[in-house]
């Protein structure tokens, strides 16, 4: 856990990621159906409608697995043109949107179902 927190600080511009703080957001066991809607609300405008990248805009979170850890890291310090949403978003709504990426948008599907 700790190398890839590291891996990803680096990934994300060196901007320090506090394990502990993204440990106890993760621990709140996010809601992927409300993260949804939280998805919808601040990320859809980037990452476009499930996730699926927009050109000139964030990439897909479609192209590889996402564990909750890295998208609750990546949301609150932002990076490479993502804003930080640290401040911005409850730590529940974090936990909900990390939830919906990581259980969700970033699994393949299986015969052609989710």
């Amino acid at each position: 856990m700790l190398v890839r927190m590291s891996l990803l600080g680096v990934l994300i511009g060196c901007a320090e990621v506090d394990a502990e703080r993204v440990a106890e957001i993760v621990s709140l066991e996010g809601d992927a159906v409300h993260g949804e809607a939280t998805f919808d609300d601040n990320c859809r405008g980037c990452h476009g409608p499930e996730g699926v990248g927009v050109l000139l805009g964030g990439p897909s979170l479609q192209s590889e697995a996402w564990a909750a850890e890295e998208v609750v890291a990546q949301v609150l310090v932002g990076g490479f043109g993502m804003p930080a949403f640290e401040g911005e978003l409850s730590d529940e709504e974090i936990a909900d949107v990390a939830a919906y990426v990581a259980d969700v948008l970033s699994q393949p599907e299986v015969d052609g179902a989710f």
